[in-house]
């Protein structure tokens, strides 16, 4: 092997250990953002639901997915403006969840509005579409811990399909707590390290 071949190598050794502080950087504010506003709607919604207050789903979750969008969007423009999404990996991670969160906004929406979907299957299916999100995203970006959240969250969205009612929706809005907003506060932790 050259000098020349093992500086290239080096190299890009070094650019692929960016690219996961940039994916940390990716993920963690999003999550936070997504997780306490769908947690916050979760629990208002399990209050509805259960008689404890005389609250509107509907308003409650157009606030609540409006904010997300609002927040995503905020996101993405600071992160463009500070090329945090440069690499390809990050941009196959960031149009990953855009097209999941697109997909379920539509499905429960749509599928809620029409009755097509059941309400009670509303926290089984959100777990297990944000499974996906959340194993693609760790795979991505080379973080295991963050791809066997997955596990997890499948395991939770068979749990809520199985044995539906209206405590899933109390449950949901826990995993959005522990398994969302816990981990986007370590990506971030992860993104401000300093480069080894």
């Amino acid at each position: 092997m050259t000098d020349t071949q093992a500086q290239q190598d080096l190299a890009f050794i070094r650019q692929i250990m960016d690219e996961s502080r940039s994916f940390a950087t990716i993920g963690g504010n999003h999550f936070i953002i997504w997780g306490s506003a769908l947690a916050l709607a979760l629990f208002a919604t399990w209050l509805a639901a259960t008689g404890h207050a005389a609250l509107s789903p509907m308003l409650i979750w157009l606030i609540a997915v409006g904010g997300g969008w609002l927040g995503t969007g905020v996101l993405i423009a600071r992160q463009r403006r500070f090329a945090t999404v440069a690499h390809p990996s990050g941009r196959m991670i960031r149009g990953a969840w855009m097209a999941l969160g697109i997909a379920m906004t539509l499905t429960f929406f749509l599928g809620t509005w029409n009755g097509t979907i059941a309400l009670a299957a509303i926290p089984g299916l959100s777990a297990a579409f944000t499974g996906v999100g959340i194993y693609v995203n760790g795979l991505l970006a080379r973080i295991g811990w963050l791809r066997n959240l997955a596990v997890v969250w499948w395991l939770s969205a068979a749990a809520m399909l199985q044995w539906p009612g209206n405590y899933t929706y109390a449950l949901l809005a826990v995993l959005m707590v522990a398994l969302y907003v816990v981990p986007g506060i370590v990506l971030n932790r992860m993104a401000t390290r300093p480069a080894v």
